[in-house]
């Protein structure tokens, strides 16, 4: 019997410890850097473009600008800022509210030439995109 409640005390302490792991710091456990900025489209603000930070591994944040342009960077499960490391940014705009035609070249997103090296601390990656 002694070696029964033992048995159960330990497990329960596994399932609490897996369970204080997994959740970490932020989730993720990976340290997440502010990131923002602002985009501009032949010298005027973008609102309402989506911003995609890609990183070679596949995994991605994202943001979405405002009036004047301005983005902050979330992770998908809205965890403010973006790892440190070096991305792909994608930024998509279209006509329409489903799945419009791109109002931007595909060389601001789908064959995306932007890059940001996130550092650690604040970052700030504007972005003038032409439409030329």
């Amino acid at each position: 019997m002694h070696h029964m409640k033992r048995f159960v005390s330990t497990c329960c302490l596994l399932i609490l410890c897996i369970g204080l792991f997994s959740c970490g710091a932020g989730g993720s456990g990976v340290p997440r850097e502010k990131v923002s900025g602002k985009v501009t489209l032949n010298g005027e603000a973008l609102d309402n473009a989506i911003i995609i930070y890609e990183s070679a591994t596949g995994d991605s944040s994202h943001g979405v600008t405002d009036a004047e342009g301005r983005y902050e960077m979330k992770s998908k499960q809205d965890e403010p800022g973006v790892p440190v490391g070096s991305y792909v940014v994608k930024i998509i705009k279209t006509e329409g509210e489903v799945a419009g035609q791109e109002l931007i070249p595909a060389k601001y997103n789908a064959s995306s030439e932007l890059k940001a090296d996130v550092k650690t601390g604040e970052n700030e990656f504007n972005f003038e995109l032409q439409n030329k």
